[in-house]
């Protein structure tokens, strides 16, 4: 594995592409979303006979080329997976249930409720969301499930100028693929709680706080938007002190579930302390200028190596990326592509 930093050259590869549909998420008042599409970089960027700056450096040398000062532990893999959180045992919840859609359409406050939603949970334009110390199982119809469309994915969904926050709760999908999108929110707060089998993807979003959360992920999320945390086309949110627990299937040739975070067309964010296991790639910036990531941890899957701790490509200028930890890369520990001024150490 090595570490590469080309300015222009386009290397031979292997890729995966989905086309997102992303028409749900397009407003008047943002910036247009293109349909961009999501590429995955799964062998290394071989030397190239085309002038470059790049010296290929082997992996052992960087693995540990900084030590990460964090007060978090990094707990060993085997100690993650031994404790990835089963549904809490809270027998003394009271369970409240909807048989189809639970629509929000006013402030609505929730504390110690086992809520099942046989449908999707929507936040609406104007309202707000609040769980506290809430078990949250959403139990997406087996006929709408559409693991190729944004609709027929989507268990959570916060409009544009809905509130959402979550402290000490425990949200699962019953589906092994599933996304809460949030489209530029007022509000929006995931704190101290475990999601289960739900990718997070937030649309213009600003100002939100993703922290001490737990996201595992099943092999079915390989697949969609790519990874636990998305942004896009957002800015100045923090991402702190998360883990982020891929699983690896035998039965689709070990490939490891989704991504860590991701950020595509999102600037001046904040990505620290996070500590990401068994995904195929750790933190992958598009596109995305500005951001300062630092000492978090990643690992790669144990059954199969991972592609790259941390990739920043096409675009992603003047970022700050200081102090992580990356290990385990089947690919390279950091793949810088067509991208200028960032600062490595």
């Amino acid at each position: 594995a090595f570490l590469y930093s080309c300015g222009s050259v386009t290397p031979s590869v292997s890729t995966y592409t989905e086309e997102p549909n992303l028409e749900p998420f397009k407003t008047s008042t943002q910036t247009p979303i293109p349909s961009v599409s999501k590429t995955q970089i799964v062998t290394p960027l071989p030397l190239s006979p085309t002038p470059c700056k790049a010296t290929p450096i082997p992996m052992e040398s960087t693995i540990n080329m900084v030590v990460p000062s964090s007060e978090k532990p990094r707990p060993a893999f085997a100690d993650i997976k031994a404790t990835q959180p089963a549904i809490p045992n809270t027998p003394d919840l009271p369970v409240r249930s909807f048989d189809s859609d639970w629509i929000i359409e006013d402030h609505q406050i929730i504390e110690n409720e086992w809520i099942v939603v046989n449908g999707q949970v929507q936040v609406l334009n104007g309202a707000s969301l609040v769980l506290k110390n809430v078990v949250l199982e959403v139990n997406f119809p087996e006929d709408l499930f559409d693991p190729w469309s944004f609709n027929g994915l989507t268990s959570l969904y916060v409009k544009r100028g809905g509130e959402i926050e979550i402290t000490d709760s425990f949200i699962i999908s019953l589906q092994p693929r599933s996304m809460m999108a949030v489209q530029e929110p007022e509000k929006m707060i995931l704190r101290n709680s475990t999601f289960r089998n739900i990718q997070m993807t937030a649309v213009n979003t600003t100002h939100a706080v993703i922290e001490n959360n737990t996201f595992t992920l099943s092999p079915a999320q390989a697949l969609g938007f790519d990874a636990a945390i998305v942004f896009f086309d957002s800015s100045q949110n923090l991402i702190t002190g998360n883990d982020i627990i891929g699983e690896t299937s035998p039965e689709r040739f070990f490939i490891p579930a989704a991504n860590g975070i991701a950020l595509m067309m999102s600037d001046h964010n904040d990505v620290h302390y996070n500590t990401i296991f068994g995904t195929k790639n750790g933190i992958s910036m598009l596109a995305s200028s500005d951001n300062h990531i630092s000492e978090n941890y990643w690992t790669g899957p144990k059954s199969r190596q991972g592609e790259a701790g941390i990739s920043m490509e096409r675009w992603s200028n003047n970022n700050i990326v200081e102090n992580n930890t990356l290990e385990n890369a089947g690919s390279a520990i950091l793949f810088v592509l067509q991208s200028k001024n960032n600062k490595i150490s």
